[in-house]
């Protein structure tokens, strides 16, 4: 604010060829000063991309460099049904959104919007974590659709009925903004007269009684089942802690899969107070908290040739392994098979990603 009034306190008591000259003086300052202060950091090495943000630019940057990013679910990239799953109708209604956002008498807070909007939707498809970034612009684009449609179908509703269908004017009319105050556009002056078309070039062929009154009936219906989308999808998909897992049978019930907290509790009750405990980094803070003994790795270790070394253990034969173990004062090791309850998260289906991990620091351990 102080920065905003400045700049007006300057521009009143300067002529406009002197203000612009000042601007432009001031603006080529400022790029200079930005970019040899970014050239001598990057240069220097004083501060560099973390391997997140080279992944958002470049998506094969962690699997080729960094693959501990890489390993992480959340990191991987969206597919399809994600979106659909996520999004359900939106998906369906924010092409249409973006058309009035970026094409359709586009202004300034439209164009926000847009812009926001082709950003989140690029970011998401690159990590499926960035899918919260995308949800609320996502339902902004996809209102801004809703609305123009709804808005359309209902005034060739309205002309209907109040002329009756017979006359000429209730099949074409002005568009539905003529009787809106004009809007600024981008480029044009403030206060400048609104340049308004012909009549004839804005008369529009009106959307047909009977389609009209089934759009509008599709789009409510369509609304109806995001409410009961949505609302499944907090109760069935989001709601249940991730250590606990549950599903329902065929006719029905839901079943509760308790395994992980029933394991924990197991060590807690079975092993010494002041045993180290060697897993994989995934369990690490689960071990810490629900069985409360100390582990070699967790999710906040950011030595990556620490993470390498167990990987190693975990993919080497039985006797380098346990030289391994021994090393790293290990007194147990935690595997999980998912084998005979059918579980695809066990540490088999994590495998690759020890190896890929271990590579990167042991140049022997091949993938």
């Amino acid at each position: 604010m102080n920065a905003y009034v400045l700049i007006r306190y300057v521009q009143k008591n300067l002529k406009a060829e002197q203000f612009q000259a000042l601007t432009r003086l001031a603006m080529s300052i400022a790029v200079g000063i930005f970019a040899f202060v970014f050239i001598y950091l990057t240069l220097s090495g004083a501060t560099r991309f973390s391997g997140r943000s080279m992944t958002l630019l470049d998506p094969r940057y962690a699997k080729k460099f960094v693959p501990i990013i890489a390993s992480v679910s959340e990191h991987q990239p969206t597919t399809w049904s994600s979106y659909f799953f996520d999004l359900g109708f939106l998906i369906i209604f924010m092409p249409i959104g973006f058309y009035y956002c970026l094409v359709y008498k586009c202004t300034l807070g439209k164009l926000f919007i847009g812009m926001y909007g082709v950003l989140a939707t690029y970011f998401s498809c690159v990590m499926i974590r960035l899918m919260l970034v995308l949800a609320p612009v996502a339902c902004i684009i996809a209102a801004i659709a809703i609305s123009e449609i709804l808005r359309k179908s209902l005034k060739s509703i309205r002309i209907w009925l109040t002329q009756g269908g017979e006359s000429s004017d209730a099949a074409i009319g002005f568009d539905a903004d003529e009787d809106a105050p004009p809007v600024q556009k981008i480029g044009q002056k403030k206060g400048a007269e609104p340049k308004f078309r012909s009549y004839k070039s804005q008369k529009k062929q009106r959307i047909p009684f009977d389609s009209a009154l089934a759009i509008v009936l599709l789009i409510f219906v369509t609304i109806q089942g995001f409410i009961y989308h949505s609302t499944m999808l907090a109760s069935e998909a989001y709601s249940s802690p991730s250590i606990i897992m549950s599903g329902r049978r065929q006719d029905g019930s839901r079943y509760i899969i308790d395994d992980y907290r029933e394991a924990y509790y197991w060590i807690k009750q079975n092993t010494p107070k002041e045993s180290k405990i060697m897993s994989w980094w995934d369990y690490g803070y689960q071990i810490t908290g629900m069985s409360n003994r100390t582990v070699l790795v967790d999710n906040n270790t950011w030595n990556n040739t620490h993470i390498a070394t167990v990987g190693r253990a975990l993919a080497s034969t039985e006797e380098e392994s346990i030289k391994i173990a021994r090393q790293l004062d290990a007194n147990y090791v935690l595997v999980i098979f998912g084998g005979m309850s059918n579980y695809s998260g066990d540490d088999i289906s994590k495998f690759l990603w020890m190896v890929r991990i271990a590579a990167g620091v042991f140049p022997q351990i091949k993938e």
